[in-house]
């Protein structure tokens, strides 16, 4: 029996050739291949919303997941001009220091520590002065919720980053004093769906608005606000993508590997570690920020401080696990 797939027309069945064609050159141009459907480059394998075997088996490694790790942020429809302000300050930093390429975590070096940590610098003096606000979210996977169906668990992405935007920042304890509605603006790095299933994530965010908390606070979202961006020309989103990856590079225990063979930790490590500890001081020198800890939840007075906090961390737990 033919296992040939069939086509009601010549043209779909042309369509489909070209399709599949164009998934094989996109994988020989990564320096990948394509098998029976399994995708063996991460670039890829994001955009049609799977992980790769490499990232299933790091993933099984690492205890804690950083939900946030491809990095956003939000600005208030009004204040769009401040926030290109903060990119135009941080592009100009990063060409004084050379840094022509798009800075991220996993290119951090001893040979490029003093640069990240200048950039760190000037990052958290728009964050003092309440021109950046930060919010980290991350989970424990020892803790995953038992009752997860198979919807939960590929819309995954979706519901977090929902719970995320819904109460990280304290939208809805906004000031103010920009009126009695405003618009809000979502950038988004590289959604990890394919194209139907980017469009019904977009949808599900976009539904936000209607929570009656949102409505109250006046707050507006606009489906051209809901933005994909490449973090290669955002700075804010590269500063960003360094400070999460230095949050699961410690919360992982990941400064404590020794290479295999080896008997003491590697140069990058260890200069990881040094650019860790560096963030760790810009945050413990905000005001009331003394005693920070980063792996749990960041002391709140009221409900309020979710939207005044310049920075904080939320370690997010499945309703079965609150106490």
């Amino acid at each position: 029996m033919s296992r040939r797939r069939k086509y009601a027309t010549r043209k779909e069945a042309l369509a489909a050739k070209k399709a599949q064609q164009a998934a094989y050159r996109a994988a020989r141009k990564a320096g990948t291949w394509v098998r029976k459907n399994r995708v063996f480059s991460t670039r890829i394998a994001r955009k049609a919303g799977i992980l790769t075997e490499q990232e299933k088996a790091r993933a099984s490694k690492e205890g804690l997941d950083m939900s946030t790790r491809a990095a956003w942020q939000t600005s208030l429809r009004r204040k769009e001009s401040e926030k290109q302000k903060r990119q135009e300050a941080l592009e100009e930093k990063k060409a004084e220091l050379n840094l022509k390429n798009e800075i991220k975590w996993v290119k951090v070096t001893e040979n490029y520590l003093q640069k990240y940590m200048e950039m760190i610098d000037l990052f958290f003096t728009f964050i003092e002065q309440g021109k950046v606000k930060v919010r980290v979210m991350f989970r424990d996977t020892e803790k995953s919720p038992s009752d997860l169906t198979r919807d939960k668990i590929d819309n995954r992405y979706s519901l977090l980053y929902y719970q995320f935007v819904k109460n990280a920042f304290g939208l809805c304890h906004r000031d103010k004093e920009d009126g009695d509605k405003v618009f809000l603006r979502i950038y988004f790095d590289e959604i990890p769906y394919p194209l139907e299933q980017r469009d019904a994530f977009k949808s599900h965010i976009l539904s936000l608005q209607k929570f009656w908390q949102f409505r109250k606070a006046g707050i507006k979202i606009r489906m051209d606000d809901i933005a994909e961006i490449v973090s290669g020309k955002h700075s804010i989103q590269q500063c960003m993508d360094i400070i999460l990856g230095s949050m699961a590079f410690m919360l992982n225990k990941h400064n404590e590997e020794i290479p295999e063979g080896q008997t003491e930790r590697g140069k990058r490590t260890i200069a990881k570690e040094k650019l860790f500890f560096h963030i760790l001081g810009h945050i413990r020198a905000l005001k009331g920020y003394e005693n920070f800890q980063i792996y749990c939840d960041t002391p709140a007075e009221g409900p309020v401080d979710y939207w005044k906090h310049p920075y904080r961390h939320w370690s997010f737990l499945a309703s079965e696990f609150v106490k």
